[in-house]
């Protein structure tokens, strides 16, 4: 514990942050891996405040990473993946989100969200009121279309399409 707790506490440093507290759990019943997560706190400015939403029709969606790692974690658990879909998902979990908060800043971003567990469809639900899944997504306020997305579109990362088809999805997945 004390190693990972310092390997984090590096990486915050990078990225000019501080592991100031926090709690562990014990779930070996569930997963016998040491797991760390973290609950980030700052300041932000009153008057540039990321909510999640409610989002507008003349709104831009900007992916900042590939879909796909809880996928391909759950693959991987059930050693379904290839070795280097893995590497390429842990890199991109790896990467930081600084340069994503630059982009936000230079393009006066009015909205954001993680894309977790619950996927793409699940945060885009907690910004619109309502998802239509088909060959597209379509999120709807009442009869008008207010965002579309084609799902060849969407960057997944290696072995995501694969892994659906075998039916390996999230945990969170059948929730969503």
């Amino acid at each position: 514990m004390v190693q990972m707790l310092a390997g984090a506490a590096s990486v915050f440093r990078v990225e000019g942050c501080e592991l100031v507290g926090g709690h562990t759990t014990e779930a070996a019943q569930m997963d016998p891996l040491p797991t760390l997560g973290f609950s980030v706190t700052g300041v932000v400015p009153e008057s540039r405040p990321l909510l999640k939403g409610p989002l507008t029709p003349d709104t831009c969606l900007i992916l900042t990473k590939a879909l796909g790692t809880g996928m391909l974690m759950v693959a991987d658990m059930k050693g379904y993946v290839k070795g280097d879909w893995v590497e390429k998902a842990l890199d991109s979990m790896l990467r930081s989100s600084a340069e994503a908060a630059r982009i936000f800043e230079r393009y006066g971003c009015t909205a954001c969200t993680d894309v977790t567990g619950f996927g793409l469809v699940g945060h885009l639900v907690e910004m619109f009121p309502r998802v239509d899944e088909a060959e597209t997504i379509a999120v709807t306020d009442g009869d008008e279309i207010v965002v579309e997305i084609s799902l060849e579109d969407l960057p997944l990362l290696d072995g995501v399409r694969e892994s659906c088809l075998e039916g390996l999805f999230s945990s969170l997945h059948p929730e969503v």
